[in-house]
């Protein structure tokens, strides 16, 4: 299945042939191109062929490239192998701002399967405010424990629905200026490498706001990072 698109999705489907096609026939670096043009202009993608553009990138050693799509295909599956793949990935290059953990590996799960949760969650809370008003109009008894289960369902959802797990950002490339501030003028704070992975905390015209290594904060253009911002869910 090719999801989610924008614009027709017959000729988007027929690009993925073709880019399928040149990626059996091992002309991989044609395929790339075809794939980039299905993910970045049709906005349309699959789960395999996120994984075989990490697989071109990382084979050409465009690492960056590489974490970029294997983030992209973990935020979508919950695949527990490609979590432990961006790891092994990150160490191998000792790059910085990668959670690795159990912890992490559970905060992208809820991520990955925030729409379930909160749904799962209405229907819930829904149940419950019918229940209570059975049985204070029907039966006149005052409910107890009912009405804070409500208030935790309702705590709950909210917190799913304004967290943002995913708004992190992976330098693209080399000698990369982290600035004081959104200006080219601006002082330099760092000079970054490649690969080393930030959280995106708000963008100002062409330069992102981010948080680096602990607390430290800084600017840096957009146009030196990949972004992996929030596009799909709420």
């Amino acid at each position: 299945m090719l999801f989610p698109l924008a614009g027709s999705a017959q000729p988007t489907l027929f690009k993925l042939q073709v880019g399928d096609s040149l990626y059996d026939q091992g002309s991989y670096s044609q395929a790339l191109q075809v794939y980039e043009g299905i993910y970045f202009q049709d906005q349309g993608y699959t789960p395999a062929m996120l994984l075989r553009m990490a697989f071109l990138n990382e084979r050409r050693q465009s690492y960056p490239e590489a974490l970029f799509y294997l983030n992209s295909y973990f935020i979508k599956t919950g695949d527990r192998s490609v979590f432990e793949k961006i790891s092994s990935l990150a160490d191998s290059y000792t790059l910085e701002g990668y959670n690795t953990g159990d912890r992490a590996y559970f905060l992208s799960l809820l991520y990955t399967y925030t729409p379930w949760i909160t749904g799962s969650l209405l229907v819930l809370i829904a149940f419950l405010m019918i229940v209570m008003g059975y049985r204070f109009f029907r039966r006149k008894e005052k409910p107890r424990l009912l009405p804070w289960v409500l208030l935790a369902c309702s705590v709950l959802y909210m917190v799913l629905i304004n967290t943002h797990f995913f708004q992190t950002g992976i330098i693209r490339t080399d000698y990369t200026l982290l600035m004081k501030g959104p200006s080219a003028a601006s002082e330099v704070v760092e000079v970054l490498d490649k690969g080393h992975q930030l959280t995106l905390i708000e963008k100002e015209d062409v330069w992102w706001k981010v948080k680096w290594s602990g607390d430290r904060t800084g600017y840096i253009r957009e146009g030196q990072l990949l972004e992996l911002v929030e596009k799909e869910k709420p």
